[in-house]
C-alpha cells in the first residue's frame, strides 16, 4: 500500500516512515508542507494519506473538504495526527471526512494498526522483526509519566534538553504555529535609537528613500503590508518597496511612525539588542546587495527583488520577540560552534537542534499570513535551495540571488571582524586611503578570489553562465547601507560594535 505522511518536522517523519517500511507492507513518501503535500498527492496515486494538523501551509478542515472533492481522492483513506485540538475542533474534522484521529504522543504500532484497519492489511507477526520492541519492563521503571514523551521521536535526544529543561518547552512547535498564524507584527527600532521618526515625520525636509525606510526592518514591512491592504482595493499587489511608498506616500508614512510610537517604545531589551546588534543592517545589506546583482541580470523587478531580501530574516525578529529565552539559548549555542576562519556557519542549523523548527520557514509563514506577494515569500527561504518548493517556483531565482547574496555578507563580515589587521607598513606612502578602506579592499579581494573554491555547489550552478561583478555589486551595496546609516542617525554599527574602538565604529 502506498502512502503519504505529511509532517512538519523531517526527523520525526523520517523515523516514522521507517516504521511502517519496516512492516513490509507499505511504500512511503513524505512531504514537509502544504506545497510538497499537494503536488504528490494531485500528481500520483496513494492508498492512505497521513496528515499532522499544524503542517505549514495546510488547514486540515479545508485540505480534507478538497480531497474529499475529487473524484480520484473521494474516497482516500485520511489518518490526521494532531497533539492539542478541541473537542469541537476533532469533531470538525471527522464530520468533512477524515476516518481517524491518533494523538500525539502515541506508540508506534498504534500507527501501524491504524493504517492497516483503514487500509484493509492485516500485518502478519512474521513480518514483524522487532516484536520486542515495546520491551515491556521499560514502561513500569519511569511510570511518573515525563519519560514515555521522548519515546514516539528518539530522534528529538540531540536536543540536549538536559542543559536548558525549562528553557525548551515539550509543544513549542504547537505555540510557534498558533502564534505564527495570527500574523502578527514584527516590532520596529524603538523611539530614540535612531533620528529615523524625524527624517520620515518631514522635521528634517529630507525625502525618504527606500534603504532608509529599511534601516527599520518592522516598518518596512508594515509599509509593504498596508500597499497591499484593503485600504488600496482595486490596485494589484506591490512586491516593491519604491512602488508601497509611492502608493501610501510620505504622509502616510509619518501618521503610522506616530500612531505605533507606543508600540515601539514597549519592544522589550532582548529584541532591542538584537535590532540594533547586526540584524538591520544585515538584512538591509542582503537586500541591496539583491537588488544590485538582480539589476546586473536585468531581472525584469529588481525593486521586488529587494524587498524578498529584507525580509529573508524576519522570523528571527518573530523567535526572539516570542520566545527569548528559547532563542537566546540559540543564540549562544551558535556564538559557542562558530568557526571563526570560516564565517559560513547556519544557524538554521542549530535553531533546528534545539527548537525543531528554523527562521526560514517561521518566516514564510509569517509572510503568507501578511499575504504577502510569492516574490516577496521566496526571500525566506533561501536556505532551502534544494527542496522542491523553491524548485518548482517560477521565481526560483529570486531565492538563489537573497541566497548568494546572504553567503556573502555572513562570510565577508565574519572575516572583517576575525581577520581584521593594521595597514601593512610597505604601504603607508598612500596617506588618501585610510587603513580601514585598505583592509578593507584586502579582505575582499581575497574573499572573491576565493569564492569558487569555498562556494557551496549550487553557487557555481547559480553564476554558471552569469557575468555578475560579485565585488563591484558588494561595494555599492555597502556604500548604499553606510549612506543609509548615516542618514538615519543609528546609534549602533553591527557586530563590530562589541570590542571595537569607537574610530573604528565610526568608520563602520
Amino acid at each position: 500500500m502506498r502512502v503519504l505522511l505529511v509532517h512538519p518536522d523531517p526527523d520525526i517523519c523520517g523515523h516514522l516512515a521507517s516504521r511502517l517500511y519496516r512492516t513490509g507492507r507499505f511504500v512511503v513518501s513524505t512531504a514537509f508542507d502544504g506545497f510538497d503535500a499537494a503536488a504528490k498527492l494531485f500528481g500520483g496515486r496513494f492508498d492512505a494519506l497521513v496528515l499532522h494538523v499544524r503542517t505549514p501551509g495546510i488547514i486540515p478542515d479545508r485540505a480534507i473538504r478538497r480531497i474529499r472533492g475529487e473524484v480520484s481522492t473521494v474516497d482516500l483513506p485520511i489518518l490526521v495526527i494532531y497533539r492539542e485540538l478541541s473537542r469541537a475542533r476533532r469533531r470538525s474534522l471527522l464530520e468533512v471526512g477524515a476516518n481517524e484521529l491518533l494523538r500525539e504522543p502515541f506508540p508506534e504500532r498504534a500507527l501501524v494498526d491504524g493504517l492497516s484497519l483503514m487500509t484493509g492489511l492485516l500485518v502478519l507477526p512474521e513480518h514483524e522483526p522487532e516484536p520486542e520492541e515495546p520491551v515491556a519492563p521499560l514502561p513500569p521503571p519511569p511510570e511518573p509519566q515525563p519519560e514515555p514523551e521522548p519515546e514516539p521521536s528518539p530522534t528529538r535526544e540531540p536536543i540536549h534538553l538536559l542543559q536548558a529543561p525549562d528553557q525548551v518547552p515539550s509543544n513549542l512547535i504547537d505555540q510557534v504555529w498558533n502564534r505564527t498564524e495570527k500574523g502578527p507584527a514584527i516590532p520596529g527600532l524603538p523611539p530614540g535609537t535612531s533620528r529615523l521618526d524625524d527624517v520620515i515625520s518631514g522635521s528634517l525636509g529630507e525625502y525618504v528613500s527606500k534603504d532608509v525606510l529599511s534601516v527599520d526592518v518592522g516598518l518596512a514591512v508594515s509599509i509593504l503590508r498596508m500597499a497591499n491592504s484593503v485600504g488600496f482595493a482595486g490596485l494589484e499587489k506591490t512586491s516593491g518597496l519604491n512602488r508601497a511608498l509611492l502608493r501610501v506616500g510620505q504622509r502616510g508614512v509619518g501618521r503610522y511612525i506616530l500612531n505605533t510610537y507606543e508600540a515601539r517604545a514597549r519592544t522589550s531589551e532582548s529584541t532591542k539588542r538584537f535590532l540594533l546588534d547586526s540584524f538591520w543592517r544585515h538584512s538591509l545589506m542582503v537586500a541591496c546587495l539583491s537588488e544590485e546583482m538582480a539589476a546586473h541580470m536585468r531581472h525584469r523587478e529588481p525593486d521586488a527583488v529587494f524587498s524578498a531580501g529584507l525580509v529573508h530574516d524576519v522570523g528571527k525578529v518573530f523567535l526572539i520577540d516570542e520566545f527569548p529565552e528559547v532563542y537566546d539559548l540559540v543564540l549562544r549555542r551558535a556564538h559557542e560552534s562558530e568557526e571563526p576562519d570560516s564565517g559560513l556557519l547556519d544557524i538554521c542549523d542549530v535553531e533546528r537542534e534545539v527548537m525543531k523548527i528554523d527562521h526560514g520557514v517561521v518566516g514564510y509563514e509569517l509572510t503568507r499570513a501578511w499575504a504577502m506577494p510569492p516574490v516577496v515569500q521566496l526571500g525566506t527561504l533561501n536556505h532551502q535551495l534544494d527542496s522542491d518548493r523553491v524548485r518548482r517556483s517560477p521565481d526560483s531565482v529570486v531565492a538563489k540571488i537573497v541566497g548568494l547574496a546572504d553567503l556573502i555578507d555572513r562570510s565577508i563580515e565574519s572575516r572583517l571582524i576575525h581577520h581584521l589587521h593594521p595597514g601593512a607598513p610597505e604601504r603607508e606612502e598612500e596617506p588618501a586611503v585610510p587603513p580601514e578602506a585598505r583592509e578593507l579592499q584586502e579582505v575582499l579581494g581575497v574573499f572573491f578570489e576565493t569564492l569558487y573554491e569555498t562556494a557551496p555547489y549550487w553557487v557555481h550552478e547559480f553564476l554558471r553562465n552569469r557575468r555578475i561583478p560579485l565585488q563591484r555589486a558588494y561595494e555599492s551595496a555597502r556604500r548604499r547601507v553606510n549612506r543609509a546609516r548615516q542618514r538615519s542617525g543609528i546609534r549602533s554599527y553591527g557586530p563590530s560594535e562589541g570590542g571595537a574602538s569607537p574610530e573604528r565604529r565610526k568608520t563602520g
